[in-house]
């Protein structure tokens, strides 16, 4: 079983922009089979915080670096390839911007 600590994913989490953070919470959510409830548990959170995490209610609201760190957490442990391939991306996107420096 693929794990990643939390302490670990707390570290991660500071460096992921907001706008990408819903993107990993939509990976949690199609590995839960599309189910709300469920990905909510995986996560720790409710099923509020994920309709104002996705824009599926009129307050829409980003995920914070603690939550964030969850949703590391629940993606590596459900999805971990797909999550490390999330990482993958925003490093590229990282160096890319760091090359336009």
């Amino acid at each position: 079983m693929s794990y990643i600590d939390i302490e670990k994913a707390q570290k991660l989490a500071q460096f992921v922009p907001l706008i990408e953070r819903v993107k990993l919470l939509n990976l949690v959510i199609d590995a839960c089979g599309g189910n709300i409830s469920k990905a909510a548990k995986e996560i720790g959170i409710t099923r509020a915080q994920i309709y104002r995490y996705t824009g599926k209610t009129d307050r829409k609201d980003m995920p914070s670096d603690e939550i964030f760190a969850r949703i590391i957490v629940a993606a590596y442990r459900l999805r971990p390839l797909q999550t490390q391939e999330f990482f993958r991306f925003i490093l590229k996107q990282v160096r890319e911007l760091f090359s336009r420096i």
